[in-house]
C-alpha cells in the first residue's frame, strides 16, 4: 500500500514549524514522516515503538509484511557501504568514497 501524504494543518499562531515552513509531509494512514517511513504503508497507525525501530534501520514494512531490514529512506545512514557501492562509489585506500570512473573520463 502506498503512503497517503498530507501536510498537517497548523495552528493559527504558528511561526514556521517543521510542517508548514519546512514543507514536511506525513502519511495520514500510518503517521510516518522523514526517516521513520517504511517503504510501504502498513495500513494503520504505527506505534511510537515501531516508528522508532524504522528510524533506527531495524525494521521495514513492504510486500504486506514487517521485515528485519533497513527502510530505503534510511539506507544512506544505516547501510552506507552497500548504498554507496550501488550508487557507483568505492572506498579508496584512505577510506574516502570516490565515484567509479566512467569510460571516456580522464
Amino acid at each position: 500500500m502506498k503512503h497517503d501524504w498530507i501536510t498537517p494543518p497548523c495552528k493559527e499562531d504558528c511561526y514556521g514549524c517543521m510542517w508548514c515552513a519546512g514543507g514536511l509531509e506525513m502519511c495520514k494512514v500510518c503517521g510516518a514522516f522523514e526517516g521513520a517511513t517504511p517503504d510501504e504503508c502498513p495500513g494503520k497507525q504505527m506505534s511510537y515503538d515501531f516508528s522508532d525501530l524504522v528510524y533506527k534501520g531495524i525494521i521495514n514494512f513492504r510486500d504486506g509484511n514487517w521485515y528485519g531490514e533497513c527502510a530505503e529512506a534510511m539506507r544512506h545512514i544505516h547501510d552506507v557501504d552497500n548504498f554507496m557501492e550501488e550508487a557507483g562509489y568505492f572506498q579508496n585506500e584512505h577510506g574516502k568514497w570516490e565515484k567509479f570512473p566512467v569510460m571516456g573520463d580522464k
